[in-house]
């Protein structure tokens, strides 16, 4: 409902996202355990011991369109890696960030998961940070601010920002379903995914009866 309520997705979306979040942080429960060590067997008088360790103090900065599908994915991996986060959802979805980081904070130790929210200026002011890693999904601009706050700090960065996405349609596909398809991939959730179908490449063999059944 919250999602609902800020963003403006219809409810069942806003459940698919909800649960979609909810699978992520699953999957990545479930790789916890066997994230160890491993040894690497040389000479006989050495042994290679390779231990994964954490980063440290990661910044997760997060957008709107899927607030809590996208959220999970990020807070889920810096998590389950043994990172303390400093999470800031999108100033356009601050209920579903708040709820979403408290729901985690339950399970959580005292410190591991720290709430801010804010506006632009928040989001730039935590990428100044001497933070260890900065994990941002959002707009090219973002992105492009972040990695030269980046570039001051040294952290290390996981920026998924946007682009322009082309989907291919081969010869051997059935139209009418390949049609489907791009409908959905160009206008699910307004359009407003950073995924979306940008731009459709149809060979000339399937390319009237694709044009046509998406019409």
């Amino acid at each position: 409902a919250a999602v609902t309520a800020e963003m403006g997705k219809p409810l069942a979306d806003a459940r698919g996202g909800v649960e979609a979040g909810i699978g992520t942080l699953r999957q990545y429960a479930e790789l916890a355990p066997v994230r160890g060590g491993r040894t690497l067997h040389g000479g006989h008088h050495a042994i290679d011991f390779m231990m994964p360790q954490p980063h440290g103090v990661v910044a997760v900065i997060t957008p709107w369109n899927d607030p809590v599908a996208v959220s999970c994915g990020l807070l889920g991996a810096a998590l389950v890696t043994g990172n303390v986060v400093l999470y800031k959802p999108s100033e356009r979805t601050p209920a579903t960030g708040w709820l979403l980081a408290k729901a985690l904070d339950e399970v959580l130790p005292a410190g591991v998961l720290t709430l801010l929210t804010g506006g632009a200026e928040t989001g730039a002011a935590l990428a100044a940070q001497s933070v260890d890693v900065v994990a941002h999904v959002g707009s090219t601009a973002t992105g492009r601010a972040i990695a030269a706050a980046a570039a001051r700090t040294g952290a290390k960065l996981l920026l998924e920002n946007g682009g322009s996405d082309p989907l291919i349609v081969d010869a051997g596909v059935d139209p009418v379903w390949a049609a489907r398809e791009a409908a959905l991939g160009s206008f699910a959730n307004a359009g407003q995914i950073c995924v979306a179908v940008e731009r459709i490449y149809a060979h000339r063999d399937v390319a009237e009866d694709f044009v046509a059944a998406l019409v």
